[in-house]
C-alpha cells in the first residue's frame, strides 16, 4: 500500500481552494433559479433576483475560499434576497391598498373628464411650484405635509428648534402661494 506523495495532492488542493465565481454561478444557477421560483411563487422576479445575486457575489468582501462551500453560501444569499423581495412586494401591496382605500373614502370622484384633467393640472402645477422652493423650505414643507411629521420631529431631524420649523414652514407656504399665483419667488418672499 503506497501512500501518494504530498506534492501530488497540491494541484487538487489548489483547485479546491481557488474559487472561480463566474463558473460557480453558472454551475449553480439552474437549481438556484428553481429555489427563487419556489420562494416567490412564479418566474416573474427570478431574473431580477439572480442579477442581484451576481452583484452581491462579486461585491462581497468575504467570500468562501473553498469551492465546496460555494453552494451553501450562494443558497443563503439567495434565500435572503427572496425574503427581501417578498417583504418589499408586501410593503408595496399594503401601500397601494391603503392608497386605494383613501381614494375611495375621500369622496373625490371626478364625474367628468374635464374635472379629472383640471385636478391633474392643479397637481402638476403644485408639484412644479414645490420644486421651485428653496431646498430647506421644500424639505420642511414635504416633511410636514407629505410625510405628516410633527414640528418637533422635523426640528429634531434638522437640528433646530420647533419655532424655526414653524418659521420655515410659514415662509414655504408664503412662497408657494406666490408661485401658484404666478409671482416671481423674489416677489413672493416679500
Amino acid at each position: 500500500m503506497e501512500q501518494p506523495a504530498l506534492l501530488d495532492d497540491l494541484p487538487e488542493q489548489a483547485s479546491r481552494l481557488s474559487v472561480n465565481w463566474p463558473e460557480q454561478l453558472k454551475r449553480h444557477a439552474p437549481w438556484l433559479r428553481t429555489v427563487v421560483r419556489g420562494r416567490l411563487g412564479g418566474w416573474n422576479d427570478v431574473d431580477d433576483v439572480m442579477q442581484e445575486l451576481s452583484a452581491r457575489v462579486f461585491g462581497a468582501v468575504r467570500r468562501p475560499m473553498i469551492a465546496d462551500e460555494a453552494a451553501p453560501w450562494l443558497y443563503r444569499i439567495t434565500i435572503r434576497l427572496c425574503l427581501t423581495r417578498r417583504r418589499s412586494d408586501g410593503r408595496q401591496r399594503n401601500f397601494l391598498r391603503r392608497w386605494m382605500a383613501a381614494m375611495h373614502t375621500t369622496g373625490r370622484n371626478p364625474t367628468t373628464l374635464l374635472e379629472h384633467f383640471a385636478e391633474a393640472e392643479q397637481a402638476a402645477s403644485l408639484r412644479a411650484a414645490i420644486d421651485q422652493l428653496p431646498q430647506i423650505e421644500r424639505d420642511v414643507f414635504l416633511l410636514k405635509h407629505a410625510h405628516h411629521w410633527t414640528y418637533q420631529a422635523i426640528a429634531d431631524h434638522l437640528g433646530c428648534t420647533s419655532h424655526t420649523v414653524e418659521h420655515r414652514l410659514l415662509k414655504a407656504r408664503r412662497l408657494l402661494r406666490g408661485l401658484l399665483r404666478g409671482q416671481d419667488p423674489g416677489e413672493a418672499n416679500e
